[in-house]
């Protein structure tokens, strides 16, 4: 029915005419738009800085900054504000050194974890762990790098855009050392006791007095002191040493052993004097350790007073080991300072054997200390790596550069005689030289009357390792004496015909101070007929040196001697000839020039006497041997005083590494016969080494150079 009016335009529900229209659904809300995520950053960043040193062996350190092993992996916490998206950020860590660090220079370099390190001062490193906002990062330290002190500063990267969100820490100073336990780095060393001995021990022992009569020198070495690192540091920018010079050990060992030394005005840090005169300063025999010297050197920043050859060796062996290369100091006893370079030692005497001293430059020390250090030589051809002697004592300008410096100078180089960098020729000498005795004849020209190629480079002596004992090292200077090799290595020496005569002196044994000094002058022939031998004895007192003093006693006669016959001479010098002018270690030179009537031969004998000293009683006050971390010991220091002569201007010395700061006490007037007595408060100061050890020297106005030692057990 199309069409029809019936038809529906608007159809409706049944429900509708009752109902109505229903409600408008309402519009949907719409959704709301997400908020802006925060920039992603850097909340903290934890140097771990325990675990790193106990990972790089510096747990010793005492300074608040964490000190780093070259060629070691060290680990790095960040705390970020979410959790990191390695798809959109990466973590830097840079480090700078001076002020003006550069990339190109050396003295800034980029970390950058989980990418890739392309140029030169781009260092690798890895993420170890994410543990929600906490990413723990490892940085690999190339063992190239240069030492010194850097500080950090830790980036985060934005991947697309480039942005970097800088993040400075707040403690942000690490300090890069080099790693004798690397075998890629150039100070590896690779017996594990020997870098316990060389590296890790605070104390040690060198020798003195004579190859016959010999004594030690305690000392603490203090090398993981905060000052010991400060200066350490220091030295190297007060140098200006630059980038690149900082990556090898010849040059930071020879910068050592320049700066060392203040005795060219550059700012080192021990003034030497000989002179017996130590007004102004502290006595060279009384310092038993480099503490004392380093935390005085890093306070003031000024010039520290006064210093002999142990005193620089035991202070350049310890900034060695502070910044990382094995170090050790030795003595060679008849040591020569060779003044121009002749491999000879040439003394000129009057027709009443007499020194002249305007003639004569050249001397023979009673010992000499210098140091060893061990690194690679690839700037020389040849197997030349290892022990390298390096000396800070001012004797003479190095050829190599117008400063007071000795080395690095290869021992293997000594022994062979060849003369290379740096200054082994010096070293040559010093240890076997010939000596050369010349006699004013009556129309004042000198005849040569006395060579000996035997004099010189006696028990060359260091510490052995993980013992107290002696290390004779002489044949790694030299070959045996007499030997050809030995001849050819020193370029050949002019001795004279060999006599049928010989002289030696033989000085009595352990001869306390203050007791009579008895020697016997041994003359031998081996003659087939009768000689007459005029002689003439001198003693003296005698620094380490060589410097004489004033004669204590003279005597000139003559003996007859029979063939093939031995005669003995005996020479006393009494307590009171003596006592008030012998000086600082207790040194008496006796020689003796003989002349034989029938041959016209000449000879000379020398040696040089030490008188003992008492040993210091270093006890704890009510016994046993154990101290506590934090608590107060009280330890007790004495000796009986040898003399009939009372000590004034008495003067206490201790230091000892972990125990205490190195102090200084006045004490009491000592009567003639009297105990020498003090008692010093001890807090330790940490137990990271279970045995600790405190050295104690005693300096008055007559006696000098007495030591003493005691050992400590340390528990927390």
């Amino acid at each position: 029915m199309s069409g029809s009016r019936w038809t529906r335009r608007n159809p409706r529900p049944w429900w509708w005419w009752w109902w109505g229209e229903p409600e408008p659904e309402p519009e949907p809300e719409p959704e709301p738009e997400p908020e802006p995520e925060e920039p992603q950053s850097i909340v903290g960043v934890d140097l771990m800085k325990n675990e790193n040193a106990i990972a790089h062996k510096t747990n010793k350190y005492e300074s608040r900054k964490l000190v780093l092993r070259r060629g070691n992996t060290f680990k790095v916490q960040f705390t970020l504000s979410r959790q990191l998206n390695k798809e959109k950020h990466a973590l830097n860590i840079e480090f700078r050194r001076g002020s003006a660090p550069s990339f190109t220079q050396g003295t800034r370099f980029e970390c950058l974890i989980e990418r890739r390190a392309v140029r030169d001062w781009e260092w690798p490193g890895h993420i170890d762990s994410i543990n929600g906002k906490v990413v723990e990062a490892s940085v690999e330290i190339p063992v190239d790098v240069p030492v010194g002190q850097y500080e950090l500063t830790a980036e985060l990267v934005n991947l697309r855009t480039g942005e970097e969100t800088t993040k400075n820490l707040t403690e942000n100073e690490v300090v890069i050392i080099f790693n004798p336990w690397n075998k890629y780095d150039d100070v590896h060393l690779e017996n594990d006791e020997e870098r316990r001995e060389y590296i890790l021990s605070e104390n040690g022992l060198m020798w003195a007095g004579s190859y016959t009569n010999y004594f030690t020198w305690r000392w603490d070495y203090a090398q993981f002191e905060s000052s010991s690192l400060e200066a350490a540091l220091f030295l190297l920018d007060r140098y200006n040493l630059g980038a690149q010079l900082r990556r090898n050990p010849i040059h930071v060992s020879r910068t050592l052993a320049t700066m060392v030394n203040a005795n060219d005005n550059d700012g080192g840090i021990l003034v030497g004097n000989w002179s017996g005169d130590y007004t102004g300063g502290t006595p060279p025999t009384a310092w038993s350790g480099s503490g004392a010297i380093l935390e005085q050197y890093w306070r003031t920043k000024r010039a520290v007073k006064w210093a002999q050859c142990w005193v620089f060796g035991g202070t350049l062996t310890s900034v060695l080991r502070t910044l990382g290369i094995p170090a050790r100091p030795l003595t060679n006893f008849a040591s020569a300072h060779d003044t121009d370079a002749s491999r000879s030692i040439d003394t000129y005497y009057d027709r009443n054997w007499n020194r002249i001293s305007y003639l004569t430059s050249d001397s023979i020390w009673n010992y000499h200390v210098w140091v060893e250090a061990w690194m690679e030589r690839l700037d020389l051809r040849g197997s030349y790596g290892g022990w390298q002697a390096v000396d800070a004592t001012p004797q003479e300008p190095s050829p190599h550069s117008p400063v007071f410096t000795l080395g690095p100078a290869p021992v293997a180089a000594v022994k062979e005689g060849k003369n290379m960098k740096y200054d082994v020729e010096f070293v040559v000498s010093e240890v076997n030289a010939d000596e050369k005795e010349y006699l004013q004849q009556r129309d004042s020209s000198f005849k040569l009357v006395y060579s000996n190629t035997y004099t010189v480079g006696k028990k060359i002596s260091t510490k052995s390792v993980g013992s107290q004992d002696r290390n004779d090292i002489t044949l790694t200077y030299k070959y045996k004496e007499g030997t050809l090799a030995e001849r050819i290595a020193l370029e050949g020496g002019n001795n004279l015909p060999p006599t049928d005569m010989f002289i030696d002196i033989v000085p009595a044994s352990n001869v306390l101070i203050g007791q009579a000094l008895k020697a016997d002058i041994v003359v031998k022939s081996t003659a087939s007929a009768q000689r007459t031998v005029d002689y003439v004895v001198k003693i003296r007192p005698v620094t380490y040196a060589g410097s004489l003093g004033p004669l204590l006693k003279e005597i000139s006669d003559h003996t007859s001697v029979a063939p093939n016959a031995t005669v003995t001479v005996p020479v006393t010098v009494m307590p009171e000839d003596y006592i008030t002018k012998v000086k600082d270690q207790l040194l008496v030179q006796i020689q003796v020039f003989a002349t034989v009537r029938e041959t016209e031969a000449t000879f000379i004998d020398t040696d040089t006497f030490r008188f003992r000293t008492p040993d210091i009683d270093v006890v704890l006050v009510g016994g046993g041997n154990t101290m506590r971390v934090g608590q107060t010991s009280q330890v007790k220091a004495s000796f009986r005083n040898p003399l009939n002569l009372s000590l004034s201007n008495v003067r206490w010395y201790i230091e000892g590494s972990g125990l205490t700061d190195p102090k200084v006490f006045t004490g009491r007037t000592v009567a003639p016969g009297g105990m020498a007595e003090a008692i010093f408060d001890i807090v330790p100061k940490n137990a990271i080494e279970p045995t600790r050890t405190l050295t104690v020297s005693f300096e008055s106005n007559i006696l000098e150079t007495i030591m003493g030692q005691g050992t400590f057990n340390v528990v927390q």
